[in-house]
């Protein structure tokens, strides 16, 4: 898939799930059968944080550090159900055991996070709210993200539409 494409894919799924921006993902993540499972010094050496363990289509959980803020913990587990969406459920793995780790840069890992981008930030709700108030630091507190994931959507709006 292309960039827009996952994009547009990522909205798809938050309306599909009644997602809003800039709500809590912790019960998004239940209704879909996951867990979030925070990681301390001893658990990283184990685990990776920014990570998702997928034992069935309905049964995964994403691990999180003790030790990172909310904003960036929104993303990752945005980045996660990423995986799960684009590289379990459409790659059709259900019933099997997959694992996904932040590990380099590569196809997967951008398509994650342009995934993340889509559900946490959508084109239209992103660029209103811009139009409004033309502040990145305001749109990410309402959205829940960093001020560099707002400004990311921000320049790749500009540079897909043309609209802000």
């Amino acid at each position: 898939m292309r960039k827009a494409e996952v994009m547009q894919f990522a909205e798809h799924v938050a309306q599909e799930l009644n997602y809003t921006p800039g709500s809590d993902l912790f019960p998004l993540v239940q209704r879909l059968g996951g867990e979030i499972e925070y990681l301390g010094f001893d658990a990283l050496e184990h685990t990776q944080d920014g990570s998702i363990d997928i034992r069935n289509h309905n049964d995964f959980t994403i691990y999180l550090s003790q030790f990172t803020g909310k904003s960036r913990d929104r993303f990752t587990i945005a980045h996660e159900l990423g995986h799960l969406f684009l590289h379990y459920w459409l790659q059709e793995h259900n019933g099997q055991h997959m694992q996904a780790a932040r590990v380099g840069t590569g196809r997967v890992e951008w398509e994650a996070n342009w995934f993340a981008a889509g559900l946490l930030m959508p084109h239209d709700a992103v660029t209103e709210h811009f139009r409004k108030h033309s502040d990145i630091s305001l749109l990410a507190d309402d959205f829940g993200v960093s001020f560099d994931a707002a400004r990311i959507r921000i320049e790749t709006l500009k540079n897909q539409d043309d609209i802000l």
